[in-house]
């Protein structure tokens, strides 16, 4: 029995690891399972997804800012950098946003796909590196409405 078991559990744990990858390199990172392929450009911030039943773009150079509020300043210079994380159901791709300077908060967004859905969750977060309050009043996006993969 406790063979049958291990061989269950084994199983189920690399179909998940096949059917969700993802891979970094210094330029792109990407996220994907049998539906869809997200992919970030490292240099540049912004990604991208396709449907990967008929290779439909969902979006394109999409990016992910902070609303800067009533004070406009200049857009430091960002070191954007990713990193895979294990999670319950599967594998997230994190995508960290850190200023080289000036006054805009270190920001993050998570890509997670599920092994047999066809659909992305998208999340993100600030991360506070500074000794006073801040406040997100909302994330602009150049994309609107929802997705749906065929």
């Amino acid at each position: 029995m406790k063979k049958i078991l291990f061989f269950s559990i084994y199983l189920l744990v690399s179909l998940q690891l096949v059917a969700q990858s993802v891979s970094i390199t210094p330029d792109i990172a990407t996220i994907e399972n049998s539906f869809v392929l997200i992919e970030f450009d490292l240099q540049t911030g912004t990604y991208s997804g396709l449907d990967k039943s008929d290779h439909t773009i969902l979006f394109k150079d999409a990016i992910f800012l902070l609303d800067r509020g009533l004070r406009i300043w200049k857009t430091p210079k960002l070191k954007i950098k990713a990193e895979e994380q294990i999670i319950v159901n599967g594998k997230k791709l994190r995508v960290w946003y850190i200023p080289q300077k000036g006054y805009a908060p270190t920001r993050f967004l998570d890509i997670t796909v599920r092994k047999d859905l066809p659909y992305i969750i998208i999340d993100w977060g600030v991360k506070n590196d500074f000794e006073y309050e801040i406040r997100v009043k909302c994330t602009p996006s150049n994309q609107s409405g929802l997705f749906s993969i065929k």
